[in-house]
């Protein structure tokens, strides 16, 4: 897009110059009415009639923007918690049954052993000890 300073005695304007996506009519028109238009999300008409229109503002487009990316940060929040509190639970259950082999009693099926592992390698060859 191209501005132009247009100059009448006692007045001064920047028009900016575009083309109709319709017709492929190009015309100026102030800046400062394109720009209120993308930012409120308005619309205006080329010399033809035909309407261009911005159906989002720029604010809203970094709106939306800055929420999608709130959620993706809280989602990997949640998916790292998540994450954290299983690393947690496997490492508890780990030292519960390290604590139950120590003390004799069998994973498998919860008897106690004085020799757990001749337990393990008699009656359970496929469990790993």
């Amino acid at each position: 897009m191209t501005a132009i300073r247009l100059t009448n005695p006692g007045f001064e304007t920047l028009l900016e110059q575009t083309d109709c996506c319709v017709c492929g009519t190009v015309f100026a028109v102030p800046q400062r009415l394109i720009q209120n238009r993308r930012e409120y999300a308005g619309s205006i008409h080329c010399p033809n009639g035909h309407v261009l229109s911005w159906a989002k503002s720029h604010a809203d487009k970094l709106r939306e923007e800055l929420e999608a990316e709130r959620r993706r940060t809280q989602a990997a929040l949640t998916r790292a918690n998540e994450e954290t509190a299983r690393a947690v639970a496997l490492e508890k259950e780990r030292d519960r049954q390290r604590k139950r082999a120590k003390a004799g009693l069998c994973s498998c099926c919860n008897r106690h052993f004085t020799d757990l592992q001749r337990h393990m390698s008699a009656k359970h060859k496929d469990k790993p000890s």
